[in-house]
């Protein structure tokens, strides 16, 4: 079995290629040729923490995966990752276990990516602002993920902590070279009313934003916000949106308090969801139509992505001689 840490998954990750494979997986889950194995989830509701356990299975190229995830979002108060994780890889055909490989990473990359390849359907093809609303680990994702699918020329970034905020524009400086023009701003709604793609990326009680600062023509990806009590998106916004498509919808329903809160209340309708993202890869409902109508994405995760994910990875890292090879 083959050790991969995060040093070594980086080097063999790339973004375009992370959104060209969880594109391809999409449009397998829209041929029915893989099926999605729901996610477990346990709450640690005194630290409004919690451990997700995600399995999959990829029939067409006979592997499966498993990735234990825990959120405990306080550990940032002590400068260390909210996110940890862990993916055990194995043979289908002959149930040997290939890889035990860092997580916490590639989490943020394959949320990025999924969110890269909505974008591409739902965003404007000139879209050049971006902006996100929550400057952590996943923040990072999202950016790379947008850069690879749209002529990104600004980016709009808010956070509650600034420091957290000029951190991450730093790191995106040095990475990019002068490519964007990054600004820091005091007030999340600076961020809603000046971009043409808007990320929320937080762990949010209560909408981080206005609705009526969102401009004709945004696209909203919320990809924070996942648990039944978190809502960080304005349920104007909802309303407001011509097309609203999500990853799952078995995963929304049961998670994302973006959608169960206002549901709750009346003030919002499951059938006001126009679909899963297959249903656009697969032909069944369009993506975006026009310049000027708002679109809204919102994704909880699901355990294929993980595996065509992380099955890439380990090939190329061991076809290098990378990682650590141990009897098991």
């Amino acid at each position: 079995m083959l050790i991969l840490k995060e040093k070594e998954i980086r080097t063999h990750f790339q973004m375009s290629e992370g959104i060209a494979d969880v594109e391809k997986a999409i449009e397998y889950l829209a041929q029915g040729t893989l099926t999605d194995t729901p996610r477990t989830v346990f709450s640690v509701e005194e630290k409004e923490a919690g451990f997700l356990y995600m399995p999959a299975y990829v029939a067409p190229s006979h592997f499966a995966a498993v990735k234990i995830i825990s959120v405990f979002p306080h550990r940032t108060k002590e400068k260390k990752s909210a996110i940890q994780g862990l993916t055990l890889l194995s043979d289908g055909e002959t149930g040997e276990h290939l890889a035990l490989m860092d997580a916490t990473w590639l989490t943020v990359m394959r949320t990025g990516a999924l969110s890269g390849v909505a974008a591409k359907h739902l965003a404007r093809e000139d879209s050049r602002t971006l902006g996100v609303i929550g400057c952590g680990a996943q923040a990072r994702g999202q950016i790379e993920a947008m850069l690879n699918v749209r002529p990104i020329e600004k980016l709009l970034l808010f956070n509650r902590r600034a420091e957290k905020a000029h951190q991450l524009a730093s790191e995106i400086e040095v990475r990019h070279k002068g490519r964007l023009a990054i600004h820091v701003v005091e007030d999340p709604n600076q961020v809603a009313s000046h971009v043409d793609i808007l990320v929320t990326s937080t762990n949010s009680h209560k909408p981080v934003y206005d609705d009526s600062y969102i401009k004709p023509g945004t696209h909203v990806s919320a990809i924070g916000s996942y648990r039944p009590v978190m809502q960080e998106i304005d349920e104007e916004t909802l309303k407001r949106s011509s097309r609203i498509v999500v990853d799952t919808l078995e995963g929304v329903l049961e998670e994302a308090g973006d959608f169960l809160i206002p549901i709750k209340k009346g003030s919002f309708s499951r059938n006001q969801i126009d679909g899963e993202l297959t249903d656009i890869v697969a032909g069944r409902i369009s993506g975006r139509k026009t310049p000027s109508e708002i679109t809204f994405f919102k994704s909880v995760g699901f355990s294929l992505l993980d595996a065509v994910i992380s099955y890439p990875v380990w090939k190329r890292a061991q076809a290098a001689g990378d990682g650590l090879q141990i009897d098991w």
